[in-house]
């Protein structure tokens, strides 16, 4: 009688999970709709008829309840948070199972009389080991559809709440940081010693005992110690695992499912089932090891960026890479703007990342396709351990562990110096730019700049020739302006009203103060003006004061070049920046930075005055993030915070191809050790050999990062 109603709800295709999926609907009405039980009845009744159904609603009351007793659904509910209502739910064993269905008399189908006849099928270990696999997926691909449900019926963006500040951000990660340090550490140990074995059990080294011996003992203990590896990784596993259940797999789902596999494989081996050498134990375990380390290092370097912001004794400048300043270009400019949304712009994916969520799906079908094709070609017993090959293949090192170790690298070094980057959003904006923008202060800051002698024409007018060059100077936003008027307060002259200002090509401004015509500028400018100089000037460097046409003053300025600054402009001609001198003082001109600073300028722009007033004069746009920031003033800091940036965008670049042709080389490697025949029994050290090769280049670049 149990087989005829089990075929009867065979053939009728009778499931739970309608009635689950309905309740998730939201179909269920707690108010007084349908209950979970009565639903179940209605679809019991249309599969299996109306004697199923009375049976099945006379068991939801059993015969030897007390009067007393409350019923099935007269117990008050506690309240549901947000308004969900509770789903109603009844437990039961499977003595009352039995007794549930123990009266019910149903004749079979039709259609199911040949399958009630059938003896009953054992079921395969395949089957056995893939149903609950299989039943994972189809719980992902629910709970994928029902978000995506979830997503078009929600109009409002969610509220991510303010941003922390950075020294809390800081101390976050700082406490991450030090559990990771001991997991990395133990993690790295018991893969040292998978690795041993790995290859010792090739005979390249000594393995004593039975783990020499017995391909069962050591698949065994290798099964152990990459469970190991994983229990301290356990946060690596599951985020791969979830990824998957998203519908998003990344790098640490591929080593996640590369480490599933390789059980799978050492549990076949070590039952005796299978027998083509060990199983990929090591490179699955090493993978987690290494996302462990990525993590390590992530943290790191988050601790390192934020420390920069929190420490920082002023509000720091802020480094975007702007569009539209120069054509068909990206300009590198610091601005004062406020570094909104920094901590959560840092933590953004990088560029590995993003390249293995798109391209993890049709890895693990190229691995899964090379593997059933390997196995149809050779020996189809070997599918699992090809499968656990191409996996392990897929998952490199080099994707776990890449721009991690390269972003701490750099923060560590920006952080001597008060600078951080965004992370990889951060690095990319700016090594996207092509130009920099270089400002007057940015070369000569007002602190190595001072007056050293003043000429007036007239006692009686060096009130109103300091105050009228004060007042021009200040007008145009040049470097001297903080000089001027510091010079204006020692000799207590006020700002005058400036009207018809404009700048004139040939290096100085004109403009009206009080009706008189007011020149300033250089020697050059005043002889392009007319304006007769004293004969045997020897001044270099001088602002010129006429007033009327006639000249009224000269001031002898002094700049005094910064080693710093002179490091800053051999890095930008190194960097192929093409830096834009958007300097409006008029005695900086490439003779002077030659001269002062002794390196080459032909590749310095200094476009017209007209465009130096305009390039200078653009501030940050509001739709363009921060990149990054600098807390301390000058131009090194900020040129060796844009090098550093463009350094690792380009070994990110550089890094995420190298996974990628390390996977693919890794699975051509599988395929041919799998081509001559059986997998090679040397299979796990030479690939384990070949991934850990790869490691180089990026301790290589990662150093050259310090």
């Amino acid at each position: 009688m149990d087989n005829n109603l089990d075929n009867n709800l065979d053939s009728e295709q009778f499931s739970l999970e309608s009635i689950l999926a309905e309740y998730l609907e939201g179909d269920f009405d707690a108010d007084g709709g349908q209950s979970i039980e009565e639903k179940s009845r209605s679809i019991m009744r249309s599969a299996l008829g109306d004697t199923v159904a009375e049976a099945h609603a006379a068991s939801a009351e059993p015969a030897g309840r007390a009067e007393d007793e409350p019923a099935f659904g007269d117990e008050p509910e506690p309240a549901a948070e947000d308004g969900i209502p509770e789903p109603e739910t009844e437990s039961f064993g499977p003595a009352d199972e039995a007794e549930r269905y123990s009266d019910i008399e149903a004749s079979p189908s039709p259609k199911t009389t040949h399958r009630a006849a059938r003896p009953a099928r054992k079921k395969s270990l395949a089957e056995t080991l893939m149903a609950p696999v299989l039943s994972l997926l189809a719980s992902a691909a629910a709970k994928h559809a029902e978000t995506v449900r979830d997503e078009h019926m929600t109009a409002k963006p969610v509220d991510e709440g303010p941003e922390l500040p950075p020294k809390k951000a800081a101390k976050l990660y700082a406490m991450q940081l030090r559990p990771l340090v001991f997991r990395s550490r133990a993690a790295t140990f018991v893969c040292i010693l998978l690795t041993y074995i790995t290859f010792a059990f090739t005979g390249f080294l000594p393995l004593f005992g039975a783990l020499g011996s017995s391909t069962q003992t050591a698949a065994l203990v290798c099964l152990v110690l990459m469970l190991t590896v994983m229990l301290a990784g356990l946060d690596v596993f599951t985020a791969g695992l979830m990824s998957i259940v998203q519908l998003r797999p990344g790098a640490e789902s591929l080593a996640a499912l590369s480490c599933i596999f390789s059980a799978l494989d050492a549990v076949l081996v070590a039952s005796g089932r299978l027998d083509f050498g060990l199983p990929l134990c090591a490179v699955s375990a090493w993978s987690i090891c290494l996302g462990i380390w990525g993590e390590r290092f992530t943290c790191s370097g988050m601790e390192s960026t934020f420390r920069v912001l929190a420490d920082a004794k002023h509000p720091p400048r802020s480094i975007t890479s702007e569009p539209g300043i120069v054509k068909d270009a990206r300009c590198v400019l610091q601005s004062d703007a406020p570094a909104d949304d920094f901590i959560r712009r840092s933590e953004d994916a990088d560029l590995g990342e993003i390249a293995h969520i798109a391209a993890a799906p049709y890895l693990i079908i190229a691995a899964l396709v090379l593997a059933a094709l390997a196995a149809f070609l050779t020996q189809r017993g070997a599918f699992i351990h090809i499968f656990s090959a191409t996996l392990a293949a897929c998952s490199t090192f080099v994707s776990l562990i890449a721009f991690p170790m390269a972003f701490a690298a750099s923060a560590k070094r920006l952080h001597i110096i008060g600078a951080a980057i965004a992370g990889y959003p951060g690095c990319a904006d700016i090594g996207e730019a092509s130009r920099f923008v270089v400002l007057d202060r940015d070369i000569f800051p007002p602190s190595t700049i001072q007056i050293k002698r003043i000429q007036i024409n007239g006692k009686d007018r060096s009130s109103k020739v300091i105050g009228y060059t004060g007042s021009l100077i200040a007008a145009s936003g040049c470097a001297l302006a903080p000089v001027f008027k510091k010079l204006m307060q020692a000799k207590a002259c006020t700002l005058s009203k400036v009207e018809n200002f404009s700048c004139h090509e040939g290096g100085g401004i004109i403009a009206t103060i009080n009706g008189e015509e007011v020149f300033v500028g250089s020697s050059s400018f005043m002889n392009l003006m007319s304006i007769h100089l004293p004969v045997g000037l020897t001044e270099k460097a001088a602002v010129f004061t006429a007033i009327n046409r006639e000249l009224a003053g000269i001031f002898t300025v002094e700049y005094a070049p910064t080693e710093p600054v002179r490091r800053a402009l051999e890095i930008l001609l190194r960097d192929y920046r093409f830096p834009i001198f958007a300097v409006r003082d008029f005695n900086i001109n490439p003779m002077m930075i030659r001269q002062r600073f002794k390196i080459v300028t032909d590749d310095f722009e200094f476009p017209t005055f007209a465009e130096r007033y305009r390039v200078s004069s653009v501030g940050h746009s509001e739709d363009v993030p921060v990149a990054a920031v600098v807390t301390r003033s000058g131009l090194g800091a900020v040129v060796e915070c844009a090098e550093a940036a463009r350094r690792l965008y380009f070994a990110s670049r550089i890094l995420a191809a190298a996974s990628f042709i390390c996977a693919a080389l890794g699975m051509a490697i599988v395929m041919l050790l799998c081509a001559s025949g059986a997998p090679s029994a040397a299979l796990a050290s030479r690939l384990l050999l070949f991934m850990l090769i790869w490691i180089a280049p990026v301790l290589v670049i990662s150093y050259s990062l310090r």
